[in-house]
């Protein structure tokens, strides 16, 4: 039996899963004592991700609201390779990189909650 699942095959759960792969590479790449850091980045891009693929199978205000917790995760997870950032734990390329593909997400998730 062949089952299809919608969320493969949309650009954004695609991107988030990328982001949310990346992040978890940079968690696992800091040193002992920042595992809060660690902790909240691979919390909420793992929450982005989960959340847009969650609201694939909602309708109405659920699916709005499923589609707005996942833009805010995204958002977290910005700022929390923003803090690494500046905290010299992450390079400037790589962390902007990963920026880069949230906000593509972030984008997408606004454009769908518009159409819901």
């Amino acid at each position: 039996m062949n089952i299809s699942f919608h969320h493969r095959q949309l650009d954004v759960t695609r991107i988030a899963l990328e982001a949310m792969v990346r992040c978890d590479r940079i968690a696992k790449s800091l040193p002992r004592g920042y595992g809060y850091h660690a902790d909240q980045l691979q919390r909420s891009s793992g929450s982005a991700y989960l959340n847009t693929t969650e609201s694939l199978g909602r309708r109405g205000a659920d699916r709005k609201n499923r589609l707005r917790t996942a833009q805010s995760e995204a958002n977290e997870a910005v700022a929390a390779l923003d803090g690494l950032m500046a905290l010299g734990l992450l390079g400037r390329d790589e962390g902007e990189e990963v920026c880069t593909l949230l906000g593509r997400v972030c984008q997408m998730l606004s454009g769908l909650a518009k159409k819901s």
